[in-house]
C-alpha cells in the first residue's frame, strides 16, 4: 500500500502493528515512532510489495511504448487493452497483475516500523508469538506465515529465532523463510530461514 502502484491490491483480512511506530518499547527511539498501523501508506515499501507477489490481483496502466508492455504483447502474441492517458497525455495499455495465489486472505502483522530499518530479533519472535496465538487461541484459520526477513546466525536451527519457527511450525502453520541475500558459503542463510522445520527460499 505504497505509492507505487504497480502492486496488485492485497486482499487483506486484517492485521497488527507490534513494531515500534504503535508501541514504546524499551529499545525505541522517540525518532523511529509516530506512524502507527500495518496499512499506513507511509509504511516501507517492502512488505506490501511481497504481499502483492504472494496474493496481489489487479491491473497496472503502463505506458503504450514501455518495454514491459511491447515485451508482453510481442511474446503473448495478444494485444493489451488501451488504459487512461498518463499525467502527461500519453497513451498507456492495462498489464493484468496476479500474485502467486491470488485467492489468498492477508493477516499482516507489522514488526518493522515504517523506515524499513533494521530491529530487535525479539520483536519477530513477538510476531510469530501473535500468530499462534491467532490461531490457536483465537481460531483465525491461519495457513502460511511468509517471513521475508531475517538475521544472520552462527546456530542453525537453535538459536531463539528458530525455534520460535519451529514453535509455529508445532502448531500447523506453515513457515516459508528467506534465505536472505548473502553466500554461498556455510553459515549465510539467515535465521529463521536456518530452522529445522521451515520452508526456507533463495534464489540465484
Amino acid at each position: 500500500r505504497r505509492g507505487d502502484r504497480r502492486h496488485p491490491a492485497s486482499p487483506v483480512v486484517g492485521g497488527v502493528d507490534l513494531s515500534c511506530d504503535a508501541i514504546n518499547h524499551t529499545f525505541c527511539t522517540p525518532s523511529r515512532t509516530g506512524f502507527p498501523g500495518f496499512d499506513r501508506f507511509e509504511n516501507q515499501f517492502h512488505g506490501s510489495f511481497v504481499a502483492s507477489v504472494a496474493a496481489g490481483t489487479g491491473a497496472a496502466a503502463l505506458l503504450a511504448t514501455s518495454v514491459t508492455v511491447r515485451a508482453i504483447e510481442l511474446y503473448t502474441g495478444t494485444t493489451l487493452p488501451p488504459g487512461p492517458p498518463d499525467a502527461q497525455g500519453r497513451p498507456t495499455k492495462i498489464v493484468p497483475l496476479s500474485g502467486i495465489a491470488p485467492k489468498a486472505q492477508l493477516y499482516i502483522v507489522k514488526v518493522f516500523d515504517h523506515t524499513g530499518l533494521g530491529i530487535s530479533e525479539s520483536l519477530v519472535i513477538q510476531g510469530i508469538e501473535h500468530i499462534i496465538d491467532k490461531k490457536l487461541l483465537d481460531g483465525l484459520d491461519l495457513d502460511v506465515v511468509n517471513m521475508s526477513l531475517g538475521g544472520a546466525t552462527l546456530f542453525d536451527g537453535r538459536d531463539l529465532l528458530d525455534k520460535a519457527a519451529d514453535a509455529a511450525t508445532a502448531a500447523g502453520l506453515t513457515m516459508v523463510l528467506a534465505a536472505g541475500n548473502e553466500g554461498p558459503a556455510p553459515m549465510t542463510v539467515a535465521s529463521a530461514g536456518s530452522a529445522n522445520t521451515v520452508v526456507t527460499v533463495g534464489a540465484t
